[in-house]
């Protein structure tokens, strides 16, 4: 497997920390779970090991394969009276918890419900060989775990009704698995899933993790933010630092402090190169809101802009909205011609996309198709106000691999089937639209989703950041302090996280 992508991203920065975590195991190989790779890679952590025979445990610490004070709780996953044992003798409360146990998909959702309240605000729920839930050998169901997460998603992305929806029925009514409370995110890979919990609820949006910091937004540098802190950066960088009033609508009428807090945080103090598309020419927040966050969150950055309206440009630039050097390639994103000539105009080599434009799903898909082959190894696309994509006016009649009339979130579910189940026995439509080359993983919160590019191929497998190189893990665990890394979250971890493994 390559679940050092996921185990990197959202846990090596906390390696120094005292956590508490859960490991639910099969018992059929409970003898030969990771308690090594954990003590190595959270020595602080408290570890709890669910789903052993306590003569597995005792023949472990006999041998010296397990510590003599190893914490282990017993019974089947599949009894809910043992899951509810599980609980009182840990106590619960745990930072993280990760389902390596049966493949069964009946007992991986049970468990989930049954756990998932009992995981800390801004905690993490990881489940692992997921491409076993259409193997016949193992199910006996007619849906697949991938299904579940697929309609969390849905209900992440398109949450609200609308007059004039494509859709007549959306919302958690409409769905046969409904998104459990405070969910904030769900982060897909080869075979895996991570469920992000939400770290507070703000104005009743029970996705938003909202932050009220008050931040130096001259400086900040990137080797001070954990990939969880740096949201609370995002968030207060979105805002005027007087009047508190957002510079964009990405953080008033949407909580994307999330997805740049996470993937961008910790690039701040380096010379990444950017395009936005969607200036803001005609939006209520006016012309340049994004800029002016982008400036202040990353200052060294090479910053390009694609807008449709011209003529708004040159009269913002004359005016003072923005400034009269800013980088803009303008057209219309529907125009295949047009992207090839930003392409051509910008010199390409993206670091990050964000596609902030037309929210049309056939200019949103088929500016990503063009633009994907731009994107460094591990940079990312972020595609914003997905929610509208549900809206008539955005849906008009085009072809995508021969496929009429879908919404990008569609699109982005038949991608997350075939990372989850890459080898085969994926569900009818499951192939319906191939993902593109290079995609390592999509990562899908409130109305917004990030696509991530892998860093190296690595055994012909598409969703693989494996890496080869020697790290010196102390000397890294020393220079990080409690939560440091001055380099991004997923790519100094793999480095390590493959060495370790």
């Amino acid at each position: 497997h390559a679940y050092e992508t996921m185990y990197g991203m959202f846990l090596a920065q906390r390696m120094a920390e005292p956590l508490k975590m859960l490991e639910i195991v099969q018992a059929s190989s409970a003898c030969k779970m990771n308690v090594h790779f954990w003590d190595r890679f959270l020595p602080k952590a408290t570890k709890w090991y669910a789903g052993l025979t306590p003569s597995c445990v005792e023949e472990g610490k006999n041998r010296g394969v397990f510590p003599k004070d190893l914490k282990a709780v017993f019974g089947n996953q599949g009894n809910a009276a043992d899951r509810n044992k599980w609980i009182r003798q840990t106590d619960g409360h745990f930072d993280f918890i990760v389902d390596d146990s049966s493949p069964s998909n009946v007992h991986i959702l049970e468990t989930f419900m049954d756990l998932w309240p009992h995981i800390k605000p801004g905690g993490h729920y990881f489940m692992e060989h997921l491409q076993l839930g259409r193997d016949p050998t193992f199910q006996r169901q007619e849906w697949a775990m991938s299904d579940v997460l697929q309609s969390w998603i849905e209900q992440l992305l398109i949450s609200k009704t609308c007059e004039h929806c494509v859709r007549d029925c959306v919302g958690h009514k409409c769905y046969r698995w409904k998104i459990p409370r405070n969910v904030c995110y769900i982060f897909c890979q080869l075979e895996a899933c991570v469920i992000g919990k939400c770290i507070t609820s703000d104005a009743g949006r029970p996705w938003s993790p909202r932050h009220q910091l008050d931040i130096n937004d001259t400086k900040v540098a990137s080797t001070a933010i954990s990939c969880t802190s740096g949201i609370q950066v995002a968030y207060s960088l979105g805002h005027n630092a007087h009047t508190r009033k957002a510079l964009t609508d990405k953080f008033s009428a949407h909580a994307y402090e999330t997805m740049y807090g996470m993937f961008l945080a910790q690039h701040m103090d380096e010379p990444v190169k950017m395009l936005e598309i969607g200036l803001g020419c005609g939006m209520d927040y006016g012309v340049g809101g994004s800029v002016a966050f982008w400036d202040r969150f990353l200052p060294q950055a090479t910053k390009w802009y694609a807008e449709f309206n011209s003529s708004c440009v040159e009269e913002s630039k004359e005016r003072g909205l923005i400034p009269k050097e800013l980088n803009v390639v303008v057209g219309n994103q529907g125009d295949a011609s047009v992207r090839k000539g930003w392409i051509a105009q910008t010199g390409g080599h993206f670091d990050f996309i964000v596609d902030d434009g037309s929210h049309r799903n056939d200019h949103l898909l088929a500016t990503f198709l063009d633009l994907w082959p731009q994107i460094k190894p591990g940079g990312y696309y972020f595609m914003e106000d997905l929610q509208v994509a549900n809206h008539r006016q955005f849906q008009p009649k085009w072809t995508l691999q021969g496929s009429k009339r879908c919404v990008v979130s569609d699109v982005l579910k038949v991608w997350i089937e075939q990372l989850l189940i890459p080898h085969g026995h994926l569900r009818p439509g499951g192939h319906r639209w191939k993902i593109p080359p290079d995609v390592c993983y999509v990562f899908c919160q409130m109305e917004a989703c990030v696509i991530g590019k892998c860093i190296t191929h690595s055994a012909g497998r598409p969703g693989s950041v494996c890496h080869s190189h020697e790290v010196d893990v102390e000397a890294l665990r020393q220079s990080q302090g409690s939560d440091r890394f001055s380099e991004g979250c997923l790519q100094k971890a793999a480095k390590w996280s493959a060495k370790l493994t």
